[in-house]
């Protein structure tokens, strides 16, 4: 049998350097992370119209503790899909946490996974272009509909030259993009990476789908412990919004840069 590419060892010690997130519990990794050792929950009664307006079998769901537009200007409203918007909010908080560091920007690169991409803007367009013609539509359009967008507009606020990747692998999304970012650190492609997963939020048409899966949990009435998993009496996944960015590197490079590691990347691996 053949061994994986990144079977035989030997390979540099890849460490984390900084991580960005913002979830149903807290709008940033710190506070996120004593919430949930707290046993907080970021899971509430969906207030959203469209919940009552087609009765959806689930009613429960965590949207972000902070709006993500609460910190876009009018532009990035009118040019960026909602992935986009998270990306860019996470990357420059990254940033921020990591001191702007100064890394040469062709042994940079950036992944970051994603499930649907900007797909919220096909039926935008489509909705102009019922209205009045296809002078309606943006020029815009198809950089925010394509699922490398997110990852794009990472790319372009850090200056990464070294490759932009978005794999796009329904729920394991972001996991594949932190393994990509460890191969490509690894095999020499690069010395230092921005990887990890952002998704649109919560809406009725995937809510709908999922339920006539029968794979959405229907216990509205405790949202705080509808999500079960390893429960024998579990019903279905309940959705949570969220985003979370970290920069990864290789241990040399960290330390050349005065960087200390928060965690090591032992390894990664992919299965289908």
């Amino acid at each position: 049998m053949t061994k994986p590419s990144t079977a035989n060892g030997g390979y540099p010690s890849v460490v984390v350097t900084a991580v960005a997130a913002t979830t149903s519990i807290a709008p940033d990794i710190e506070s996120t992370w004593k919430g949930l050792l707290a046993g907080e929950s970021g899971i509430h009664v969906l207030e959203d119209e469209f919940v009552t307006k087609w009765d959806l079998p689930a009613k429960i769901g965590g949207h972000l503790k902070e709006p993500v537009d609460n910190h876009m200007g009018r532009l990035d409203l009118r040019r960026m899909s909602y992935v986009q918007r998270l990306a860019k909010l996470l990357s420059g908080q990254l940033w921020e946490t990591a001191g702007a560091p100064e890394v040469d920007p062709d042994r940079f690169s950036v992944v970051v996974g994603t499930g649907l991409g900007g797909a919220e803007r096909i039926v935008e367009s489509y909705d102009l272009m019922n209205e009045g013609g296809p002078r309606k539509v943006s020029p815009l359009a198809v950089q925010m509909i394509m699922p490398n967008g997110a990852a794009a507009v990472v790319g372009l606020q850090l200056g990464a030259r070294g490759g932009v990747i978005t794999p796009v692998s329904a729920c394991s999304s972001g996991s594949e993009a932190i393994a990509h970012a460890w191969r490509q650190i690894v095999m020499g492609d690069a010395d230092f990476a921005v990887c990890g997963g952002v998704e649109g939020p919560i809406e009725a048409l995937p809510i709908a789908a999922f339920s006539m899966m029968r794979a959405m949990s229907t216990r509205n009435d405790e949202p705080e412990r509808a999500s079960r998993p390893f429960d024998k009496d579990r019903d279905g996944f309940v959705f949570g919004e969220a985003g979370a960015l970290m920069i990864i590197e290789t241990e040399e490079h960290a330390k050349a840069r005065g960087a200390k590691p928060l965690a090591r990347l032992m390894g990664a691996g992919i299965t289908s």
